[in-house]
This record gives structure tokens, sequence and C-alpha cells, in this order.
């Protein structure tokens, strides 16, 4: 089968939904293609968050062969809201021939130009989204408001009759497509998930990593990885290190991931000066090297919002702390992490020092989530779900 996926920005090195689309259904016998913009997502502080990884923001227009599949970067005119314009999609379609196309935001102006091209190609039309109440609420609030109900006036009706399926992403995303976007369709549930041939427990890469930072077995890592912004409330897992270490615990902070020198001074302002020897600043890395410094951890925390990044330390075995406002539930369901008081900081403590003092719960949690990733969230198994309807 022919599949176009189609989509805003595409960054197969930081490894999101569709790049690992791409991959597994490749590998699955079907022949893909991505048509996306020649930039790269505007990730906040993008200079200082991810520039490690993708140097630039934008890259030379063209195509690029990539894990077997062809990648089709379009010049981009303009961008809104972090969605990018840009034209050419139909030579694409025309070359290609595709039977079913991904694309994903259901609000981007490729998926308007793709439900418009349909009749023309007759292809399936599914749509993508992942958004959360949280960015929707984030930066300029009244000029969003006012984009999408420009957008439910004029698009939502002509994106009803020109969908075939559309998919979400997470769970709360559900609600923003109907009542946000004006989608009126049924929405499908499919998670997001992880690779578990990239994803695995690595005994030698755990020692290698605690031997280069002179930390021994009896040394308790926590790590957070991504983005390092006032968002994901990186302050307050610094906070609770802080509480920890006055406790006279033996543990260690790993941060995998960039950000503001601003921000990580305001992080580090909460933590005693004679403490900062115990955080390491990893900084950003491509997504492949992850499995190394989760396996090298014994807990993973992300105080604020959810990470793509728990299924992954889920996979290596990893048991993680996220609030318990959490909305994709699923990444928590079988018993493989522990929920602290969404802003407090002393309840964060109090669930590392748990997982601190209870070695075999620790384990048991880790072996749960590899076990929730084998039998529910892996991509291997998920991809086909994208296509099947």
């Amino acid at each position: 089968m022919k599949i176009l996926i189609a989509i805003s920005y595409f960054q197969p090195d930081i490894g999101y939904a569709e790049s690992k689309l791409a991959e597994q259904l490749t590998a699955q016998g079907h022949t893909v293609e991505v048509v996306t913009s020649n930039y790269y997502f505007p990730f906040p502080d993008f200079s200082s968050s991810v520039s490690s990884v993708l140097p630039s923001r934008s890259v030379k227009p063209g195509r690029k062969r990539l894990n077997g599949y062809w990648i089709n970067r379009k010049k981009q005119l303009f961008e809104i809201f972090a969605r990018s314009l840009f034209f050419g999609v139909s030579d694409d379609l025309t070359r290609f021939q595709p039977n079913i196309v991904l694309a994903f935001g259901v609000t981007a102006p490729i998926t308007l130009q793709l439900a418009q091209l349909k009749k023309d190609y007759k292809y399936k039309l599914f749509a993508i989204d992942s958004h959360l109440p949280s960015e929707l609420e984030s930066g300029n609030r009244f000029v969003k408001h006012v984009f999408y109900y420009f957008f439910r006036q004029v698009f939502s009706n002509f994106l009803n009759k020109n969908l075939d399926r559309v998919i979400a992403l997470q769970e709360a995303t559900k609600g923003i497509i109907k009542n946000v976007y004006g989608i009126s369709k049924s929405v499908q549930l499919i998670p997001h998930g992880s690779d578990l041939n990239e994803f695995n427990f690595d005994k030698k890469a755990r020692t290698k990593i605690r031997l280069a930072n002179n930390w021994n077995e009896q040394d308790f890592v926590i790590i957070y990885t991504g983005k390092v912004i006032p968002s994901k409330g990186i302050e307050l897992l610094f906070k609770a290190f802080n509480s920890l270490l006055n406790g006279g615990y033996k543990v260690r902070l790993l941060i995998v991931g960039d950000g503001s020198r601003e921000y990580t001074d305001e992080c580090l302002s909460f933590l005693e000066v004679k403490y900062h020897q115990n955080v390491r600043w990893q900084g950003f890395i491509k997504q492949s090297l992850l499995y190394k410094y989760y396996s090298a951890a014994d807990v993973a925390v992300w105080p604020l919002q959810e990470s793509l990044a728990m299924n992954d330390a889920a996979a290596c075995m990893l048991p993680f702390i996220a609030n318990d406002q959490i909305g994709a539930t699923l990444r928590v369901s079988n018993k493989n992490a522990l929920l602290y008081t969404q802003g407090d900081s002393n309840d964060l403590a109090t669930k590392i020092e748990y997982l601190y003092k209870h070695s075999s719960a620790r384990k048991k949690m880790g072996q749960r989530g590899r076990e929730l990733i084998e039998q529910k969230l892996s991509w291997q198994k998920l991809a086909t779900r994208f296509i099947d309807g």
C-alpha cells in the first residue's frame, strides 16, 4: 500500500509519532513518503533547547531518503501557531498516487489542502492530532480563541465532509477536536507508543555512564529528559531534589535536555550551592541514544505536562513519576508509575523517597512498564491501527 504522511514539521532525530509511523509502516512492507516544510518545529528557546540535535530551524528543500522512505521538503511560505503553509503537494500526489494520506494536525494548512485535493486523487484521508488543553492556554490566548472560532465557522463543515477518519493521539485531544475544532465525526484514540527495538534496558550502558560520572550502584539517579522550559516545571524537581539531599539521601540528578541560561539558573537557585555538583547536565541528544541514559537511571520524573518519553522510559524498565492530573492515563495503567500532587514539590520528594527506599517495588514497577509497552504501546503494534479502517 502507498501511504503519504503529511505534516507541517518533520524532525526524525527527535522521534515523534510521525517519524515512528514512517519507519514502522515501511518495515511492514508499505511504500511510504513524507511531505513537509523545510523547517523544523518552532520549539521554545530553539537555539538553547534543541540546537545540539537540530543546528538550524531551516533545511534545504528537496527529496531525501531515510530509513527506507522518502522525505519531500517544500519551501515554507509562512507559519502561524506552529502550523506551516507550503505548496507543491499536488505534484507529490500526481507522482506517488497514495492509497492513504495521514495528515498530522486537523487545523494545519496541509490538511485543508489535502481535503480539497482528495476528490481528484481518490485517496482516503485520515487526520491525526495530539494537541492538549495546556497548549491552547499558553501564549496569546485571545488570538488563539479568535483563530479557532474562525476555523470552526469556515472549515469545520468542510472537514467533516472530507475526512475519512479522525485520530487523537492523547485522551484529552478528543475533546479539543470536537469542542475547539468543531469536528463532529467520531474520534478514535490511538496512543503514542515506543519502539521496542530501540528502547531496552542495557546493563553495559548503565555501567559505562555511571563510571563516566563517578557514580556507583549505591547512587540513586533521577533522570529528566526533554526541553528545559518553564512549562515543564523543572524547578519543582530541583526543589524536591534539594529536600532529598538535605534529608541525607544519596541522590543524583541527570538532566538530558537543554534550555535557556535564565531558566536553568532559576532551577539551580532552588538548590543549595553545595549540591550543584550532584547535578549532571547532559544536554539534548538524539532519541536513538536515550535508552542508555534511561538504563543508567533509577527513576524518571516529569513534573508537569505529559511527555512522550514516558513510554520510552517504561520500555527500558524504568519506573517514572508524573503529576496526578496526567491526561495520558494509559501510560500509567499497569502500576508502572507513581503520581504526585501536581505542583507540590514536597509530595514529589515523598514519591521519590519511596522508590529510593523500596528497591523491590521499584524493580517490579519497571517490569510492569515494559509489559505495558509490549502488550499495548509498542509502535510495532500501533502502526497498523493507523491505516486500518
